[in-house]
Formats: C-alpha cells, structure tokens, sequence
C-alpha cells in the first residue's frame, strides 16, 4: 500500500449474543439499545433501514412470529413470556438476508429468523456480563504436573492453572467502514474514489470470508466469518 487514511475502520460493536435455551439448542438476544445504536450507524454509512425498533418490558421477550418455541422462553436460569412481533420479524429478515448461507451455512441463517429474540436493556446486560464461555487452562511442567519441579537444567519450573473468558461461537458483531478516494502516492489513479477502496478490500482482503482477531490463534480463537453490506456514497 502506498497511501493511508483511505479506509475507515469502526470499533466492532456487539449485535447479537448467543444464550443457551431450554426451548432451543441457542437463541440469540439483543436489546432495543443496541438495535437503536446499529440502526444509527446503518444510516451513516449509507443504509436505510425501514424497521422500526421495539419496545419490550423486563419479564418479556420479543421474537419473531415465525417462532414456533413454548409461550415461556427459558435462556440460562431464566425465563420470560415469549410474545411474537412483526417488528422482530423484519429485523431478524433484514440481518438474515445480508448473510452468505454457503458461509455459514443455511441452518444458521433460517434459525437467526425465528430464533432471535429481544430483551429489556438490563436484561440484555446481565446475559452478556455472566454467559460468556469460561474455559479452564493448564500449563505443565517437563513432568507433566502442575507441581514445582526441576528441569534437566536446573532450573525450577512450576506449573500453573487458570481461567480464560471468552465469547461464545456464534456471537454476531457488526463494524462501521468508511472509505474516501486516495489522496496521493501510486494508487491514487486506482483509488480515485470511495466505491473503488471498498471494491479493492472486497476484492483483495475480503476475498476469503474468514478473518483471525485477537489472540489465541494457535488455539483457534478469533476466527470470525466476514459479510460486508455496502451502502450509497
């Protein structure tokens, strides 16, 4: 690359949780804040959504009215009166539609429209702060213990034992891209415009629909399957 400050890139922001379900294998929960928030940012970057949405109260969830699921919802050690809602339908179609199912995969992308379901704001909250994936980890010694030890070479090793927070598959963010044309250097014939930039990461960084972020990749965290909606301008 021979030019910087074309591309725009937002914080990831989170859109929708995956909580474990007595009624289902998994729903996924989101809440009228976060929708408020990507509704806003689908405008900035171009997108109209024509969905308006929801309101819901605390002992409610809203699911689409495809759901077909028990009158109570049962997610992690709670449970709420399922009510179904046209404006939870045309959400759960509207972020459906965006999705690649040979990505995915189909399953996946017919479960997110019935199998989604919008929570009170503080609700929403406590499932993202205590239903993430916890994972024990070990490291060992040359011995295979976690015992203190000495090596061959003398020195003293110790293993050790803790806790990793992770979240869990599934969760579904959502990140704002901005692009302008190239201000100068060798691309800037190629890149003329925004449209082109964003026709080049499609092309070129996009073209494979899997990305690594963070750390852990040696054991297989990270790995996010990419979408990118484009908008006008």
């Amino acid at each position: 690359m021979h030019f910087a400050g074309a591309l725009s890139v937002g914080d990831a922001k989170l859109l929708l949780f995956p909580v474990r379900s007595l009624t289902r294998l998994f729903f996924w929960v989101t809440s009228p804040i976060v929708l408020d928030r990507f509704k806003r940012d689908l405008k900035l970057v171009g997108l109209s959504p024509d969905w308006e949405v929801p309101t819901v109260g605390k002992e409610t969830a809203l699911v689409p009215t495809e759901c077909d699921a028990p009158p109570r919802l049962y997610l992690e050690e709670m449970d709420f009166q399922q009510q179904g809602s046209p404006q939870v339908s045309e959400i759960a179609h509207f972020l459906a539609e965006r999705l690649n199912p040979e990505v995915i995969g189909e399953v996946f992308r017919e479960k997110l429209t019935t199998d989604l379901a919008v929570l009170d704001d503080d609700q929403f909250s406590y499932f993202v702060r205590y239903a993430t994936q916890v994972s024990a980890r070990t490291q060992l010694t040359l011995n295979k213990t976690t015992d203190k030890t000495v090596g061959p070479d003398g020195q003293t090793e110790k293993g050790n034992l803790w806790y990793e927070e992770t979240l869990p598959p599934e969760t579904v963010f959502y990140v704002p891209l901005m692009a302008d044309g190239a201000r100068g250097g060798e691309a800037k014939d190629e890149l003329e415009t925004g449209s082109a930039v964003m026709d080049k990461l499609s092309r070129e960084v996009l073209a494979r629909p899997y990305i690594q972020l963070g750390g852990n990749e040696t054991l297989g965290h990270g790995w996010c399957a990419t979408f990118l909606v484009r908008g006008s301008g």
